[in-house]
């Protein structure tokens, strides 16, 4: 689309894709990710590239088929043989590897989870045969599991816990499960303080 971000993002071998297809990475996604930090921290309009290109971003996400699809794995392309595998980690999760995105974007996506956490309903069993997509709650959250950085932890914390409040009893369950792999050990204690009253105050999170 000839945005900064696009561009940029070609530049170091990921191609944005329309329609249902994929994004495709044609190199393996540390080389990718290295020469993208590296570009975006020493392009000529740091740091004003990066407000630009997460503009560009939060623009794209607010089509639903495009959070889906950027927040599911990227495939790697036929030509490329050095590449780790078939799949690799989604466009999100590699954004919020770069150190100048990673706060921003990860503030975003939260404020995207609370949104569709408030409404979608996580399908039963019986339920997945008829609807096949995975919910947009659970690949959020897996997009955020294990980050090897985690900047602001206690405000990470914070804006989850608000979360837990507001959505449906299945994303909450959802929640729950995946706070261990996406805090850090420094928030546990806390965090297990205020889900030990929450599970007071409502038994369905313990059935």
């Amino acid at each position: 689309d000839g945005s900064l971000l696009s561009e940029t993002l070609k530049t170091h071998g990921f191609f944005l894709q329309s329609g249902e297809n994929p994004h495709i990475l044609n190199v393996d996604q540390s080389v990718f990710l290295k020469a993208f930090e590296k570009d975006v921290s020493t392009h000529m309009c740091y740091p004003d590239n990066i407000d630009e290109m997460l503009a560009t971003m939060f623009e794209y996400l607010e089509d639903r088929n495009i959070l889906r699809k950027s927040l599911s794995s990227t495939r790697t392309s036929t030509d490329c043989d050095s590449a780790r595998s078939e799949f690799q980690e989604s466009l999100i999760r590699l954004l919020l590897c770069v150190p100048d995105m990673h706060k921003k974007l990860l503030d975003h996506l939260l404020d995207i989870l609370a949104d569709v956490s408030a409404n979608d309903v996580i399908p039963t069993t019986t339920q997945r045969s008829q609807a096949p997509e995975i919910p947009l709650p659970r690949l959020i959250l897996s997009c955020i599991r294990f980050l090897p950085v985690l900047k602001d932890s206690s405000g990470v914390a914070d804006k989850i816990m608000e979360i837990l409040t507001n959505c449906t009893l299945d994303v909450q369950k959802e929640i729950i499960l995946a706070l261990p792999e996406i805090l850090e050990d420094s928030q546990h204690e806390r965090i297990g303080i205020a889900l030990k009253e929450m599970l007071g105050e409502s038994r369905s999170l313990t059935c």
